[in-house]
């Protein structure tokens, strides 16, 4: 044991050296690009060349002061160069050509720095040679306490998977450490993530994800389950708190009246009266309780909606337990909803929690009708009803339960849950006509709609479930399939998951060793197709910004698919895992990645928010500030030189 405490405790130390070290440099095997603009890499030396016009420019400093630190000399030996350096102490007027010269910029508490460099007298286009930049930051107190965070965390990992089972605490213990330690870099000190090589930072996310399920697929036990959940959704989608508002997120990210909160009850989710009239109370306390606990924070924001995730995935994994899937089946089913690509904007979009939070009920609504509650209606509709002030979709849910009780209940236990599926039924019917009520105009509308876009050739029940299917099983991408959706074939798909579900069901009947598991992967097809029945028609229908809940039926596909694989030997199970990793993984970041800048999803909704008087007219003046200040950013991270950042 002695032994095991000293690799955390030494693990732990040099992951506080590394996030607290004051000094890094930027060199060719690092992402330069990013920082500086106007040169080019001199490949057999290794220095930067740059043009007349150039600029050095670094972005998430983390609001620490220090300095930058670097060498410019002539490119070509007899020339003399006149340059000036600014900073934010001024200009500094330098004279080239008589060797190099040494510069230092100090900065202050700012997360932004811009230090162009304007030749005044050259005799070639490219006069300028810059090594050796370097960054310092001076300590601060809050800082060395946030480098101890990953041994902190290592340790309690540690100690409590050492009181269940020693067995694999060790190496757990150390991949939390590690990945604590890069995942604080990511999130609060992205500049120095700069200074790792690109392959580096391509690789980690999904190193890190891949101990995790190492982890989840090991041990049995619940906390360990949660911890690889956790580590995975952070290990995939941390980038995400970066990502900034888009969209209508600034109408949530605002200080919210009690009265304000309570009137969603009765109305519409935005007292604003700007968003579209939707009856989800429940997403709106939980932005209300954002604002106050973190003001008006993007990353607070986000980090709420990772917290949503992870929590769903986790009660999927209990789901597939009640219904007694052996461990690992159940943790890769887990594993498949939260590498999806189509859960990914749900965390990406911090509107979207929407889904989320309707996804947590949901599940729960079922866990309390798989469990020995399920005879007993009012816990049933206690649950249920959170979902559906959650989202419309939560409609569903009696379809849901009616089939998972049909497929998995036998004899006495089904029919003791049928007073609780007749009840689920009456609160769906009572909860519509309150929504058509509420939102008479909305409901015509709507109707009206989705009668259009299914007699639309292009958008039937054909072309709205092979759109689903084939984003399932083979995601193309958020971009690529947003270009290429309308020339995708879908009746493949339709008719190739109706033709699998049927044969799953049948197959159950004659294969009783493997009956459980069949029905549960029929039981995920038959949930995508009938979450998706609200969504009124394909071409009316954003698969990837509305798919987490058809996900959650990918997930039960999946548990489904890996307990009748895992019939045979266990490394069956692993394969799986790391197939479904290998596959879903770098589309789902790239997925949750098209939400923030350079995304396209970003700069979409950017163009929305500028061009929305509407929206704009319903924000406090440091909203419109903030979608200024981010179209500034943009713009200037699209063209440094072209266009100068001045926050």
């Amino acid at each position: 044991m002695a032994e095991r405490r000293l690799v955390i405790l030494s693990t732990g130390l040099a992951a506080a050296t590394f996030i607290a070290w004051p000094d890094f440099s930027i060199d060719r095997n690092s992402q330069w690009r990013t920082t500086l603009a106007g040169f080019q890499l001199q490949r057999d030396t290794g220095a930067f060349i740059g043009a007349t016009n150039s600029l050095i420019h670094f972005h998430g400093l983390g609001e620490r002061s220090g300095h930058v630190h670097f060498t410019l000399d002539t490119r070509l030996a007899p020339d003399r160069v006149a340059v000036d350096v600014s900073s934010p102490n001024g200009v500094l007027r330098q004279t080239l050509g008589n060797g190099p010269n040494v510069i230092d910029i100090p900065f202050g508490d700012s997360d932004h720095l811009e230090i162009p460099l304007d030749v005044t007298s050259a005799t070639n286009p490219r006069p300028l040679r810059l090594s050796g930049l370097e960054v310092h930051r001076d300590p601060s107190g809050s800082w060395l306490v946030l480098a101890l965070l990953p041994l902190i965390l290592g340790g309690l990992g540690f100690l409590t998977l050492s009181c269940i089972a020693s067995s694999g605490a060790l190496p757990a213990a150390v991949v939390i450490t590690l990945a604590a330690a890069a995942g604080i870099v990511a999130a609060f000190d992205p500049v120095r993530a700069l200074s790792f090589p690109n392959q580096l930072t391509g690789m980690l996310p999904f190193a890190f994800a891949a101990g995790f399920a190492g982890l989840g697929l090991r041990r049995t036990d619940q906390v360990s389950t949660a911890i690889a959940i956790a580590g995975l959704t952070l290990s995939l989608y941390l980038q995400v708190v970066h990502s900034g508002f888009v969209y209508d997120d600034r109408l949530w990210s605002r200080p919210w009246t009690l009265s304000e909160v309570a009137s969603t009850f009765a109305g519409s989710e935005d007292p604003l009266g700007i968003s579209g009239q939707q009856y989800r109370p429940i997403p709106s306390i939980t932005h209300a309780l954002d604002h106050a606990l973190f003001g008006s924070s993007p990353a607070a924001f986000h980090g709420t909606n990772l917290a949503l995730h992870a929590t769903s995935a986790f009660l999927l994994f209990a789901l597939l337990r009640r219904l007694t899937l052996p461990h690992e089946a159940a943790f890769v089913g887990a594993l498949a909803f939260v590498v999806h690509p189509l859960s990914a904007s749900s965390i990406g979009w911090i509107s979207e929690r929407t889904d989320t939070l309707a996804d947590i009920f949901i599940l729960g609504t079922l866990l309390v009708v798989a469990g020995h509650h399920g005879t007993k209606p009012l816990r049933v509709l206690t649950v249920m009803l959170l979902a559906l002030w959650s989202k419309e979709t939560a409609v569903m849910l009696p379809a849901l339960a009616l089939l998972l009780v049909v497929l998995i209940f036998e004899g006495a236990e089904r029919r003791a849950r049928f007073a609780s599926l007749r009840s689920m039924f009456a609160l769906a019917v009572l909860y519509v006509a309150v929504w058509v009520s509420l939102f008479p105009e909305k409901t015509l509308g709507r109707v009206q709609s989705t009668a259009a876009t299914l007699s639309s050739e292009k958008s039937g029940w054909i072309a709205l479930f092979g759109g689903l299917f084939s984003q399932l099983f083979h995601p193309a991408g958020f971009e690529t399939w947003r270009s290429t959706r309308e020339a995708a074939p879908v009746l493949g798909w339709a008719l190739g998951a109706l033709c699998v579900c049927v044969s799953l069901v049948a197959t159950s009947m004659v294969d009783p060793e493997r009956r459980h598991g069949l029905r549960i992967a029929a039981l995920g097809l038959l949930f995508s197709a009938l979450v998706v029945l609200p969504f009124r028609g394909h071409n009316a229908v954003d698969i990837y910004r509305l798919g987490h809940t058809p996900a959650l039926g990918f997930g039960l596909f999946i548990a489904g698919t890996a307990a009748v694989v895992a019939v045979g030997p266990g490394w069956r199970t692993c394969l799986l895992a790391g197939l479904i990793l290998v596959r879903f993984a770098a589309v789902s970041r790239e997925t949750s990645a098209a939400w923030g800048y350079p995304g396209f999803q970003f700069q979409m909704a950017l163009r929305f928010n500028l061009d929305n008087p509407v929206l704009l007219g319903g924000l406090t003046a440091e909203m419109r500030r903030d979608i200024e200040l981010q179209n500034l950013l943009a713009t200037h991270l699209a063209k440094p030189i072209d266009n100068p950042f001045r926050p």
